[in-house]
């Protein structure tokens, strides 16, 4: 299934991410730590408090499982030791598209002061964060088909550069890139017909176009552009853009 999968440290910022970019795809947001906390009716504290983390393990790889059969296209966080418990590797594998969100040590402390996360308590947190940290970041890092660094960029920017490098890593080898963007020469649907006919006579049939999210795409994929299209100066969402693309391409 080729789900969008979000790993990290805590204090990442997967959720935040992963919500963002399912709303820009419009795509379903599944969080596995919550999906497992209203499946048991119990917070992650007392799941662990109550059965131990090998019990809290065997969930998550329960809901990994599962998540695999499904097949409506989703983005979906899974929690931070999850990548790490060697029966989950062949399984995220088969997930889809895996996104690491990676922090540095100093970025993360300061999004986990306060956290009252239980695999952070027993000893010094910034020497727990540096040592898990340690451990786990060559595992996220093998896992990782699109890996970008948070708390250095805005927000926004971070979004855009996750979505850019997970269409560029898509692009067929030899396509006639076709980006639709705001930067694009507007064309009507005369116009465009023209070029679709033009296009048909220098036997050019390796075409793919390419829409971003709600912010657009990044400057690395525009410049992979043969010809930069748009069909309005307006940002539509995703959905949206391939229902008008379509509808043009529905008149050729």
């Amino acid at each position: 299934m080729n789900h969008i999968v979000v790993i990290g440290f805590m204090g990442s910022g997967k959720t935040r991410v992963g919500k963002r970019l399912s709303s820009d795809l419009g795509l379903t947001f599944v969080d596995v730590d919550k999906v497992i906390v209203k499946k048991m009716n119990m917070s992650v504290k007392e799941i662990l408090q109550k059965f131990g983390e090998p019990y809290y393990r065997a969930l998550e790889t329960m809901t990994v499982k599962a998540l695999i059969e499904d097949k409506e296209r989703k983005v979906i966080s899974l929690g931070a030791g999850l990548p790490v418990q060697e029966q989950n590797e062949q399984y995220i594998k088969q997930l889809g598209t895996v996104v690491y969100l990676k922090g540095s040590a100093e970025t993360l402390r300061k999004r986990l002061e306060g956290n009252s996360n239980p695999l952070l308590e027993g000893e010094n947190q910034d020497e727990k964060i540096k040592k898990l940290l340690k451990q786990r970041d060559p595992i996220y890092h093998k896992f990782a088909d699109v890996e970008v660094v948070t708390g250095v960029k805005p927000f926004e920017e971070l979004i855009k550069e996750i979505e850019g490098q997970r269409i560029l890593d898509k692009i067929p080898e030899g396509s006639f890139v076709i980006p639709l963007c705001i930067e694009g020469t507007p064309y009507s649907t005369e116009q465009f017909q023209k070029k679709w006919d033009q296009w048909n006579k220098e036997s050019i049939n390796n075409i793919t176009f390419i829409i971003g999210g709600s912010l657009g795409l990044s400057p690395k994929v525009v410049s992979k552009g043969k010809l930069k299209l748009s069909f309005s100066r307006m940002t539509f969402p995703h959905q949206l853009m391939r229902l008008i693309l379509i509808e043009q391409l529905s008149y050729l």
